[in-house]
C-alpha cells in the first residue's frame, strides 16, 4: 500500500512527491514569450515586448540574430521598478548575420525588450528571451555595447585580459616615452625601441675667453660619426643622457692653469644655439704645465637626463683666462645616452 508523505510542504505518496519535484525542477528557467519573436521586420519597424514581472528570477538571457543590422542602439533590454517607468536600460547595436548573446542580472521587477529595426528590411528575425532562475555563466556578459571583441567572459579571465573602455586586452602598461609600446604587468617594463646616442668633443683647442658654440661630433649606436653645432632629438623619441665625462689637458706651451667652463644648452622647439636656456655648467679644473690632464669630472644621472622629441642640445665652452701662447688648453667631452 502506498503511504502518504509530506516533503517540502507536498503531501501525496513518495512517487507524486518526487514526480512534482522533478517538474519544479524542470520549471525552473522560462521561456518568454511576450518578449521573444521570429517575426521580420519593416526597414525602421519595432516590435516592443510586454512588461514581464521577472521578481522570481535571477538572471536574464536575451539572443538575437538578423540578416540586417539593427538601428543604432536598436536593442534596448528594459527593466521598471513599477511596470510602467523603463529607468533601467540596457541598449546594444546587433550586427546583420551575428548573433548577440546578452546575459544581465536581474536588477527591477519588471523586464520587457524593446528592438528597432535598422533601414532594410528584414529576411529572418529571431530573438528569443529567457529567464534563468539561477545566475550562471553567460557566452557574453556586457554592461554596455562599446566591446568589439565578443568573446566567452572565462577566456578574457584566463588570459589575463581586461576591459579598455572599447575591447577586451591584455591587462598592460604603456611604457615610457612615446614608442606606442606595451608590456605586461608581470613583466619589468625596460624601455623598448632603445637606440645608443654619443654627443663628443675630441680635444678640442680653446680658443676664446667669450663662450662659444661648439662643433660637436654625433654617433648613432656606433655608426658613422657626423658633426653639427646642435644635436636634435629624433621625432616622435626621447633622448635620456646617462652620463657625461670630460677633462681638461694641456699643450706645449702651456703654464697657466685656467678653467674652461662646459656649457649645455638646449632649445625645446629647434637647434639649440648660445642664447638657449642653460640646463648644465660643467668648470674643468685646468693644470699647470704643458702636457698634462687634469682631474677627469664623471657625472652620471640615476635616473636618466631626460630631452623631449625635436628638442636641440648644443655645447658651449667658455675660458676666462685665455691666453693664446700660454692658457690654451684642450678640451674632451663625451655625453652619452639613448633615445627611445
Amino acid at each position: 500500500m502506498a503511504m502518504d508523505t509530506n516533503i517540502n510542504g507536498l503531501s501525496g505518496t513518495k512517487a507524486e512527491v518526487a514526480a512534482t519535484n522533478e517538474l519544479q525542477v524542470l520549471q525552473l528557467n522560462k521561456v518568454s514569450t511576450l518578449n521573444s519573436t521570429s517575426t521580420a521586420l519593416a526597414g525602421a519597424a519595432v516590435f516592443t515586448g510586454t512588461a514581464e514581472d521577472v521578481s522570481q528570477y535571477a538572471e536574464i538571457r536575451v539572443a538575437c540574430y538578423s540578416d540586417q543590422a539593427s538601428a543604432a542602439s536598436g536593442l534596448s533590454i528594459q527593466q521598471s521598478m513599477d511596470g510602467s517607468n523603463w529607468d533601467i536600460l540596457d541598449v546594444y547595436t546587433v550586427p546583420a548575420t551575428t548573433a548577440k548573446p546578452i546575459t544581465l542580472g536581474v536588477a527591477a521587477r519588471y523586464l520587457r525588450i524593446v528592438y528597432t529595426n535598422g533601414a532594410t528590411l528584414q529576411g529572418v528575425f529571431r530573438l528569443q528571451c529567457v529567464f534563468h532562475k539561477n545566475s550562471g555563466r553567460g557566452s557574453s556578459q556586457v554592461p554596455a555595447d562599446a566591446r568589439a571583441q565578443m568573446i566567452d567572459c572565462d577566456e578574457h579571465l584566463a588570459y589575463g585580459m581586461a576591459y579598455d573602455g572599447t575591447v577586451f586586452n591584455l591587462m598592460r602598461l604603456a611604457v615610457k616615452a612615446t614608442q606606442g609600446a606595451y608590456g605586461l604587468c608581470t613583466q619589468d617594463l625596460k624601455d623598448s625601441g632603445r637606440s645608443q646616442r654619443v654627443i663628443f668633443l675630441d680635444s678640442f683647442q680653446v680658443a676664446a675667453t667669450a663662450e662659444t658654440i661648439m662643433t660637436c661630433s654625433y654617433s648613432t649606436d656606433n655608426a658613422a660619426v657626423t658633426t653639427g653645432t646642435s644635436y636634435n632629438v629624433t621625432a616622435g623619441k626621447r633622448l635620456r643622457i646617462q652620463g657625461i665625462s670630460a677633462v681638461v689637458h694641456s699643450i706645449t706651451g702651456n703654464t697657466t692653469s685656467v678653467t674652461p667652463i662646459v656649457r649645455i644648452r638646449v632649445n625645446n622647439s629647434g637647434a639649440g644655439i648660445v642664447s638657449s636656456p642653460i640646463q648644465h655648467i660643467i668648470p674643468l679644473p685646468g693644470v699647470t704645465g704643458a702636457n698634462q690632464a687634469g682631474v677627469p669630472i664623471n657625472i652620471d644621472f640615476p635616473d636618466g637626463w631626460e630631452h623631449v622629441a625635436s628638442a636641440g642640445i648644443a655645447v658651449t665652452i667658455a675660458c676666462p683666462g685665455y691666453v693664446v701662447t700660454t692658457a690654451a688648453p684642450q678640451v674632451s667631452l663625451v655625453i652619452r645616452g639613448y633615445e627611445y
